[in-house]
């Protein structure tokens, strides 16, 4: 079985009288039972008491001890992702979606409400170019309403027509990723902190996050994934539709194998730059386990 099982047993080879010949003793490997059994009350050496210390010290210093949430249950690693309890699922679709996504949605707003400051900004300084010439010659006067209306006609507040071509931007986002072997152990009730975090995810390759496609149809991300097989998957709570245009997203580590496949069929919208990394507010890259 997977469990480890603690004890001794010991055989009196003299003794012909079969089953009394051997002995065997269990007991539970804790630490009040092994006190016990070695005959002391502090079986921890000067050596081990260092190790101890350095260890907690260090974990200290990283920020392993960091409280990031708490867990109301315990989530299995090797559970299906269809079932309430897997640790896969709640990553997919609790750790991305809210955490990753979340972040690249409130990027966009932000960006998006730069650019209706700059767009106000230009009106306002329409304005004040139709007043600085109001009154001036006709000619004049005929060109300063030419410029307004242009602007109005390119930035267009209270248009429909301009807030319908403008929704067509807000794309979503799919992130895709290997998942076999990514989650090494379960995750507990209670208290969660970055070292559980450390605990159980994988270290293995870079983990920062990269912009592979922007406006990528959603039949070729599901041909995508098909050529990746079922060791992959992107957050689930998502539906794809064929036709529609989403940001792609993987870890920078994965990300060369997706974008070679994209290339091979002709996908429009390829981002082949590993300057296209998910950044935080203050321009560093973040990391899958930073995403928790």
């Amino acid at each position: 079985g997977s469990d480890s099982t603690f004890g001794f047993v010991s055989v009196d080879v003299q003794n012909k009288k079969g089953s009394k010949s051997f002995h065997h003793t269990l007991f539970t490997g804790n630490k009040e039972t092994f006190a016990e059994s070695l005959g002391v009350t502090d079986y921890m050496t000067d050596g081990g008491e260092a190790l101890e210390e350095y260890i907690e010290n260090t974990i200290q210093a990283l920020g392993g001890n960091e409280i990031i949430g708490c867990s109301p249950r315990r989530y299995r690693a090797d559970e299906s992702v269809k079932e309430d309890d897997s640790l896969l699922r709640l990553y997919l679709n609790r750790v991305v979606s809210e955490g990753l996504l979340q972040h690249l949605d409130d990027k966009k707003k932000k960006d998006d409400e730069d650019d209706d400051k700059d767009e106000n900004i230009l009106e306002k300084a329409g304005d004040v170019a139709g007043k600085v010439v109001e009154g001036a010659v006709e000619k004049i006067e005929e060109f300063a309403d030419g410029v307004k209306e242009k602007v109005e006609e390119i930035i267009g507040d209270d248009s429909e027509d301009v807030e319908k071509k403008n929704s067509s931007n807000n794309h979503n986002n799919i992130f895709i990723q290997r998942v076999k072997g990514f989650l090494r152990d379960d995750l507990y009730e209670g208290v969660i902190t970055t070292n559980n975090v450390y605990g159980i995810v994988s270290n293995e390759g870079d983990d920062t996050i990269q912009k592979i496609g922007h406006k990528i149809k959603g039949d070729m991300i599901e041909r995508l994934q098909d050529h990746l097989s079922s060791s992959y998957s992107h957050n689930t709570d998502i539906e794809l539709k064929s036709k529609t245009e989403y940001d792609l997203y993987a870890p920078a580590s994965e990300a060369s194998r997706m974008i070679a496949f994209l290339k091979d069929h002709d996908a429009k919208g390829i981002m082949d730059d590993s300057n296209e990394l998910v950044k935080d507010e203050k321009d560093r890259p973040i990391t899958l386990r930073q995403v928790w």
